[in-house]
């Protein structure tokens, strides 16, 4: 171990800027629109590498459709509402991923007050859109998706007092 670790070198690789990421992206994605560019930068973080494949795919609309099922789910009093928006997360990563990133723009947007659709107090959205980076973060270091997605969804209903 030591051997390798002297000869390994450290290189890191920043995103892009939301902007950055739209200009670079718009060569590849010669049908998408600027607002579905906007969306997959935010989605993805300025990956343009994603943002492409998403877009070349529709997984950017299942990805909006689930985020937006799944925030009309959260004030539900029965949790299996949650639980059913969320499961097309569980067979896909990528799908995941994304609706991760869209779910995390709304509530982004809601407490920057461009959105007022939800109902929720600006203390839970905060740490709603907390509780999205860290499972967002914790997909490439969990095997189990199911495991994954169910925690989400239990720390979401439990950020709102369900």
């Amino acid at each position: 171990l030591p051997t390798v670790l002297s000869r390994a070198a450290i290189l890191r690789v920043n995103t892009l800027d939301e902007e950055t990421a739209i200009a670079a992206a718009l060569p590849l994605c010669p049908g998408a629109g600027e607002d579905e560019l906007r969306r997959a930068a935010r989605a993805f973080g300025g990956n343009v590498g994603r943002m492409v494949e998403a877009l070349s795919g529709g997984l950017l609309t299942r990805a909006g459709a689930i985020a937006h099922e799944m925030l009309a789910a959260l004030p539900q009093k029965e949790e299996t509402a949650l639980l059913c928006a969320a499961a097309p997360l569980i067979r896909d990563k990528g799908l995941c991923r994304a609706a991760l990133g869209l779910l995390g723009s709304s509530l982004r947007d809601e407490i920057a007050g461009r959105s007022i659709s939800s109902g929720l107090n600006p203390g839970e959205l905060v740490r709603l859109w907390q509780i999205t980076r860290e499972c967002t973060a914790a997909m490439d270091s969990y095997a189990n998706q199911a495991l994954l997605v169910t925690v989400l969804c239990a720390r979401m209903r439990r950020c709102i007092g369900r």
